[in-house]
């Protein structure tokens, strides 16, 4: 199928093909903006796609992170927008 065919499978081709320069950008900037330099973005089959905090960062999340897992050494939360590309993502496999 040809990109220009349907704006929504250029779109669903754009996540499948660039899905993860949006994840290291969306990593970057939440780094710059929490001050937390330790964070992480990943992603499993049984949570889906998550921000990890270590134990000792904790004071420094902001407040629109939803808590999705706890952990021994680190917590993994989720945000609107992470939410978001995670279900277009899902989709566009």
């Amino acid at each position: 199928i040809k990109p220009s065919f349907n704006e929504e499978v250029k779109s669903l081709r754009e996540i499948i093909e660039h899905g993860d320069n949006w994840l290291n950008k969306f990593e970057e900037d939440e780094k710059a903006r929490s001050g937390i330099k330790n964070l992480k973005v990943g992603f499993n089959r049984v949570s889906g796609y998550f921000i990890e905090i270590s134990k000792g960062n904790l004071s420094l999340i902001p407040p629109e992170y939803v808590c999705r897992q706890t952990m021994v050494n680190s917590s993994r939360f989720i945000t609107k927008e992470l939410k978001e590309f995670e279900q277009k993502a899902l989709h566009a496999e």
